[in-house]
Order: C-alpha cells, then structure tokens, then sequence
C-alpha cells in the first residue's frame, strides 16, 4: 500500500469546508460526481456522474464533524480500477488564521495511488476555486488582465493594419 496527501488553504470557515465534503449536493469540484446518500459511519455513498452512471462507492468508516471524514472506497468507473482493492480516503479539515486547511490523504494499491499522485492537486485546487471567495476573486482578476491585454493585442493590430 502507498500513502500520499495533498493539502490546500481555504479563506473560508472550517464549517464551510466541511459542508462542501459532506453535502448530497453534486461536487463540482469532484468531477461534477453526486453522491447518493448521508454521510454518516456505517452508511454506502455512491457517486454518480451527470448520466447517473456509478463512478465510485464508498463506505463511510468515520465521522468526526467538522473535521474528519474516512471513507473505504472503490473506483468503477474503469474496469482497471474496479480490479482494484478497495483503498481508504481521510479527509481533515482544521482552522488556519482566518479560514482553514484540507487535507487529502489517501493509502492505496499501486494502480490506484497513481492516479490520487496524478490528480490530487487537482482535486484540491478546484475544491478551492469553487469554495473559497478570495480564490475566485484571483481567477476574476486574472480574467479581467487576460481580456485586457488580449484587447490591447488586438487593437495594436488593428492601428497598424
């Protein structure tokens, strides 16, 4: 088994964190998958993409609000994942200055560990963009410069045409 985490700053409350992990909402920030049912110890979870098709199960193993949630997991949204052993996913939330960190952690078979390695950052970032305010505030500064200099661009080619 390897083990691995990834971890992200939200300026947001730890409460607000912990909402977007446990909500029966779709989670955008994870491959727009749905979960089916309550976050609660004992209970299965299944995660469903926009067509309804199963894409991973899990059973919750703890629940410590607002801040740990473990569950045991498979992936089947592939034949080569579905192979696979179930592998555990923990995920903490604590308060850090004015907002709080999440942690990402994962212990895996090989196959599986590779693909957390290949897109926890991604995962953790779009969990970021999608709850945390100053986040999106960046992306709506970045956009805003990326059409003004792409509108410069274009009117330094249009007076010298």
């Amino acid at each position: 088994m390897k083990r691995g985490h990834r971890k992200v700053h939200l300026d947001t409350p730890a409460k607000t964190a912990w909402k977007a992990l446990v909500s029966t909402e779709r989670h955008r920030w994870y491959y727009r998958l749905a979960p089916e049912g309550e976050f609660a110890e004992g209970n299965k979870v299944r995660w469903v993409d926009t067509t309804g098709t199963p894409a991973e199960e899990s059973e919750v193993v703890e629940v410590k609000a607002p801040s740990r949630l473990v569950l045991r997991t498979r992936f089947v949204f592939a034949p080569v994942f579905a192979q696979q052993a179930p592998h555990t996913v923990t995920w903490e939330v604590t308060r850090s200055g004015k907002g709080c960190q999440v942690t990402m952690s994962w212990e895996a078979d090989d196959i599986v560990a590779g693909l957390f390695e290949a897109e926890a950052d991604s995962i953790m970032q779009a969990l970021r963009l999608e709850h945390d305010p100053a986040a999106q505030a960046e992306l709506a500064r970045t956009s805003t410069a990326s059409r003004s200099v792409g509108a410069t661009t274009a009117s330094r080619r249009d007076s010298t045409a």
